[in-house]
């Protein structure tokens, strides 16, 4: 089980590639009784964490914290843990929850912070550091679609931002571009089908849960 100790950096050579199936097989071993492999998985995850943490949480104090926190939740709610589902997507949503969790109490904190002692009428003042977590999760989102937009093929990319963007109707892009009705809703279903396969690379910004490949 993790400890309430904070978690020593790793080096390159620690990076592992997750595979589904050792993930299964070491959860598995985990939750029939040999809870040391669970430092498999931290050792594993580790990086893949620290990039998602430091884009929400700014200290690195408070995103060490944050990391350690997130393993103790994921090992502790293991045993609720679906198969049908990819760890990663998992472990990033509780990761993302502790984000949020975090910097809520941060900024309730700091505004309780400046209450009256004496519990006379005060005042608060706005500091730019706690941030509504909503805002920050958003931005974040934002980048990424723009990103998966921009490395659409280059005859979608217009079409996809006509459309998305500045909500023109499908038969008025057809006047505009002089295109077939027909031809730009499949450009636009295929450009979708990109976009959402890029977004799925990132489901804790979009809680998209991603269910494992079978042989059916």
């Amino acid at each position: 089980m993790p400890t309430e100790k904070k978690i020593v950096s790793t080096t390159e050579e620690d990076k592992i590639i997750p595979t589904i199936e050792e993930d299964k097989n070491i959860i598995e071993q985990i939750l029939a009784g040999d809870i040391n492999k669970f430092a498999i998985l931290q050792k594993k995850y580790y990086y893949m964490l620290l990039t998602l943490i430091r884009k929400i949480i700014k200290d690195a104090d408070d995103v060490e914290d944050v990391m350690q926190e997130s393993f103790i939740k994921a090992y502790k709610n293991l045993a609720s843990y679906n198969f049908e589902f990819t760890f990663s997507s998992w472990l990033y949503k509780i990761a993302s929850n502790c984000c949020i969790d975090f910097l809520r109490k941060k900024r309730d904190l700091s505004y309780d912070s400046f209450e009256n002692k004496d519990n006379e009428e005060g005042f608060q003042i706005q500091d730019s550091y706690f941030l509504p977590d909503e805002n920050i999760i958003n931005n974040e989102r934002t980048k990424i679609i723009e990103s998966a937009v921009n490395k659409l093929p280059k005859k979608y990319i217009k079409l996809f931002k006509l459309r998305y963007e500045d909500e023109i109707q499908i038969e008025e892009l057809a006047d505009k571009l002089n295109m077939p009705i027909g031809t730009i809703k499949t450009h636009l279903f295929r450009a979708r089908k990109i976009v959402e396969l890029t977004l799925r690379k990132y489901p804790v910004f979009f809680d998209i849960m991603i269910p494992l490949k079978t042989n059916k």
